[in-house]
């Protein structure tokens, strides 16, 4: 409603709700984080003095995606240091897409950096936004890098797009396990848990994917087992190298 317009004060622009907001931004346990993001959204609407307080504690708390919200809200107020920070975050792939829209959002495209719009970062900011849905692992992996690209002829939508396979990890603090995968941007963004894995080559990957995707469109062309060897055998039709 703020955004929008819709209302002339904001509701948390109170003593107590300043507090509140200062207690979500002070939590230290994960667990509260998104409340603390929350809140960083609420302070370009906030009297100055405590706005510019409560800027510089999100500007400094340990979740980088409150650090990135905090750049927007600083940005919002007209502070040139915010969009300068926004332009940082557009070259970390795991926050790049967000940092993007948010100088979109700002009326300040132009300070979105080059190398952000390159195909290859691109394809790595998408696969961090989507490992980061809370239907998946609901938050940016903590590394991430290609593994593979390369232009193809893809039979589930008929055409020939270049594709990336985008290796990811998630540090365990708990039992120093991490956890490693490999993802597919290019055609549908997505990452096959648990039915590929980083000893399979590309071939096998894309194999894999490809299967998927069929059978999500319900192509007749979908092979009775969704296998790397039968996707193989589909994409070699068209694919030199596949076989």
């Amino acid at each position: 409603a703020a955004l929008a317009g819709k209302i002339e004060s904001h509701p948390f622009d109170t003593q107590a709700g300043r507090n509140k907001l200062e207690l979500w931004l002070s939590d230290k346990d994960e667990d509260n984080f998104s409340y603390a993001q929350s809140a960083t959204a609420a302070l370009p609407f906030l009297e100055t003095t405590a706005r510019e307080q409560l800027l510089k504690i999100a500007a400094l708390h340990p979740d980088s995606t409150v650090r990135m919200e905090s750049a927007w809200a600083q940005a919002k107020t007209g502070d040139e240091n915010g969009l300068d920070r926004l332009a940082e975050f557009c070259l970390i792939p795991v926050h790049s897409s967000a940092a993007r829209d948010y100088l979109e959002e700002l009326g300040h495209a132009e300070r979105i950096p080059s190398r952000a719009r390159e195909t290859n970062f691109q394809a790595l900011a998408e696969m961090a936004k989507w490992l980061a849905f809370p239907t998946e692992f609901g938050r940016p992996p903590d590394e991430i890098q290609m593994f593979d690209t390369r232009e193809i002829f893809w039979p589930p939508t008929n055409d020939r797009p270049r594709v990336f396979l985008i290796r990811y990890t998630y540090f365990s603090e708990d039992d120093g396990e991490s956890d490693q995968g490999i993802g597919m941007v290019g055609s549908d963004t997505f990452a096959m848990f648990g039915e590929t894995s980083l000893e399979m080559s590309a071939e096998d990957i894309y194999g894999v994917h490809c299967c998927w995707e069929l059978e999500m469109n319900r192509d007749p062309r979908t092979p009775p087992h969704r296998t790397a060897e039968a996707g193989r055998a589909i994409l070699a039709k068209t694919n030199d190298g596949f076989a």
